[in-house]
């Protein structure tokens, strides 16, 4: 009775301390996906192996302020791409080891600046009680990032208004520049039945614990800062055919800060292990920055989401045409698991 309690007062601990960071800036220097959600290894290490399958192959792009004209595509644009697995462990097999690989190819005005990451990803995840309903895991990542620049173009190398090729004076040595640095991320996962129809999860992580030098020049420091992830919510059957999904994800990095907050809801057509059929739709809020509407759809063990972000701050302007998403995960088997047998939780949508 007591673990029930303090888990209750775990989430409520959580909730409060999210929501108190408020930020004042819905910017960040790092990475970010609307539908976090559906990339759970640029999300939280601890993830890993989170799958109630034998493996989980998980995609998504996303796609922001296209209608900037560059003549080279998105002005931004985040494709990323994981694959993961658990290894059932211990005595009976309730526990798992997480192993799987991460890759992400962050680019800036149509691939003038490009970032690439390749990290190795593993957890262990913890049953705890009788019944194996709550389960505690920890996280880690390493790997390398690419970091690559193009042909800038600097404000000297325009002549009444035309461009005019040739090394500018603040150049800098800045073009076709390439950089390889070691990164490190972190991350710890909790999740818990706390009735047949409510289950809670939050957790917390960690990218860049060594803050790596990115500066292409040997002689200069340019760290690229820790990023602190808390990401909470709650999966509530309110019947047999309809399941809320509210959460809420903070991140700070440096003086930067985001908070994404919403709910999505499932309707539920077909509700087996091996044919589950959900539709999903949702509306989130990104602090002073953007409403986020997304539609999704899971069948036969493929999820896909699909999100556009409507920009509400100083940057919304016809010509940005907002931010686009769309996700793809597919979980795998090759041995039968049920439901009612060792239940990796991961949230859905």
């Amino acid at each position: 009775m007591n673990f029930f309690i303090n888990i209750k007062v775990l989430s409520i601990i959580t909730l409060v301390f999210t929501m108190s960071l408020l930020p004042n800036s819905a910017s960040a220097q790092d990475i970010h996906f609307s539908q976090f959600y559906a990339s759970p290894l640029t999300l939280n290490p601890a993830l890993t192996g989170k799958v109630n399958g034998n493996w989980r192959l998980a995609g998504i792009f996303r796609s922001q302020w296209g209608g900037i004209p560059n003549g080279s595509g998105p002005s931004y644009g985040t494709p990323s791409a994981s694959f993961d697995m658990p290894i059932f462990v211990g005595k009976n097999k309730r526990d798992a080891v997480g192993v799987g690989v991460a890759f992400v190819n962050d680019y800036s005005n149509g691939n003038l600046y490009k970032l690439t990451r390749g990290m190795l990803s593993v957890s262990y995840i913890k049953s705890l009680g009788e019944n194996g309903k709550h389960q505690l895991s920890i996280g880690a990542q390493g790997g390398i990032q690419q970091n690559r620049g193009g042909m800038f173009r600097f404000s000297d190398q325009f002549t009444d208004a035309a461009f005019q090729p040739g090394v500018s004076s603040v150049d800098a040595g800045l073009n076709d520049q390439s950089k390889i640095i070691p990164d490190f991320n972190a991350g710890l996962f909790y999740n818990g039945q706390l009735t047949k129809k409510l289950t809670f999860y939050t957790g917390f992580s960690m990218f860049h614990l060594f803050e790596p030098n990115e500066s292409f020049s040997s002689g200069n420091t340019s760290v690229l800062p820790r990023r602190y992830v808390v990401h909470t919510g709650v999966e509530w059957d309110l019947s047999k055919k309809v399941t809320l999904y509210p959460g809420l994800i903070y991140m700070n990095q440096a003086k930067n800060q985001e908070l994404n907050f919403g709910s999505n809801i499932g309707f539920h057509l077909k509700n087996t292990p091996e044919k589950r059929t959900t539709l999903y739709a949702g509306v989130w809020y990104r602090n002073q920055d953007a409403f986020i509407a997304m539609v999704g759809m899971e069948m036969y063990r493929i999820r896909l989401g699909l999100s556009y972000d409507l920009t509400t701050s100083a940057l919304e302007n016809p010509n940005t045409k907002g931010s686009f998403e769309i996700s793809l995960i597919y979980v795998g088997r090759f041995l039968s698991i049920g439901d009612n047998n060792v239940f990796l939780f991961c949230p859905r949508y």
